[in-house]
């Protein structure tokens, strides 16, 4: 399993944080999905099958935008 950082712009209430979570767990190999509005960060845990691409697509899906941070 590996640990995914997000930065998600467009976000405005607690709302916004819930539909990312909720798309983000849609996603077959997605664990956990916790999505922070006020610091604009989501942070998945998925398996390894799961690809960035992915995660970002789905971003974008719930009406977003979003770009993986870098460690």
């Amino acid at each position: 399993m590996r640990q995914v950082l997000i930065d998600v712009a467009g976000m405005h209430c607690a709302a916004c944080g819930l539909l990312i979570d909720d798309v983000m767990l849609d996603i077959d190999g997605v664990q956990t999905s916790v999505t922070d509005t006020k610091a604009g960060l989501c942070t998945v845990a998925v398996v390894e099958s799961v690809g960035d691409e992915q995660l970002l697509a789905a971003v974008v899906e719930a009406g977003y935008t979003g770009k993986l941070r870098s460690g």
